[in-house]
């Protein structure tokens, strides 16, 4: 089946039109939990699961809901911007170099993600894990449902409205750099955590680069889509391991950073440099979704 031809519409062939629109959905869908309040189909037909403390009973219905309703909302926004970032095109770059920029891309994210965490906890003293991780893995432990949300939902829609739209839109009427840094702090922003606001910048800015550098969508909706994945297993599966583990790299890392400042800076107090090697730079700011 050949997707639906766009430009036949006169209103949807209008590109600030259909961006507007997906806009719209885009944040309709995150605010329609609020819907919950108005009409609870859950408590209504009895759709909750027996013996859900009160916490659980809530995470299990935003899992449920934000599943449903991002899936929607998603299956719209391609359909509406499948002629922009989807269809194949003539100067498209080949399969092997979609595969070659996706692998750069996941140890470049990584990359950012270790640089933003060693700020948040050596310059800002951060040693929390992120508060937007938590409260995900959380509703996905709940509602295992949600996990489609975090790893295939959530990026799509992530890439195509702050890299797709935004960036691409922005970065054409001034520069890259413009663009990169107004996608990447409404990228930021819309997490709403705050507290780990450089992270979310530093991966807005690899995922801009990346689509820049391609011009392929795809690319970032993967390294994304794969850096999520990696994140919620680790969470479910294998945190107290990969935490341990993680812990003794930090060190390993640290030390090897230490062994540097001594070299270029002999000057350094004992104490300074034992501050240096042992200060924690926190268990999981190199490990929260996005």
């Amino acid at each position: 089946m050949q997707p639906y031809n766009l430009t036949k519409n006169k209103f949807i062939h209008n590109k600030i039109f259909r961006y507007g629109l997906v806009i719209f959905i885009y944040i309709g869908m995150q605010f329609s939990a609020f819907l919950l309040q108005i009409f609870n189909p859950f408590t209504v037909f009895g759709w909750l699961p027996d013996n859900l403390s009160a916490k659980e009973a809530a995470e299990y219905m935003s899992g449920q809901w934000g599943f449903f309703s991002f899936l929607i909302a998603t299956i719209l926004i391609i359909w509406l911007t499948y002629t922009d970032f989807f269809r194949k095109k003539q100067d498209d770059i080949s399969a092997k170099q979609v595969f070659f920029w996706t692998i750069v891309g996941i140890f470049l994210a990584y990359a950012a993600q270790i640089v933003s965490g060693l700020i948040l906890s050596l310059l800002l003293g951060v040693q929390e894990p992120s508060e937007n991780t938590t409260s995900l893995i959380g509703i996905a432990q709940t509602a295992p449902l949600f996990i489609f949300v975090i790893c295939i939902f959530a990026p799509i829609l992530e890439e195509i409205i702050f890299r797709g739209i935004i960036f691409k839109s922005v970065a054409e009427k001034t520069n890259f750099f413009v663009g990169v840094l107004v996608s990447a702090i409404i990228f930021a922003f819309v997490h709403q955590d705050f507290t780990f606001f450089i992270s979310y910048f530093f991966m807005g800015f690899v995922f801009a680069y990346l689509y820049h550098k391609t011009n392929r969508l795809i690319v970032p909706i993967i390294v994304h889509a794969t850096l999520n994945t990696i994140v919620t297993m680790i969470q479910l599966i294998f945190s107290d391991l990969i935490n341990d583990l993680q812990k003794q790299i930090q060190c390993i890392f640290m030390f090897f950073c230490l062994q540097v400042c001594i070299k270029k800076h002999r000057n350094l107090s004992f104490s300074v440099k034992f501050r240096c090697l042992w200060r924690p730079w926190g268990d999981s700011n190199a490990r929260h979704l996005l």
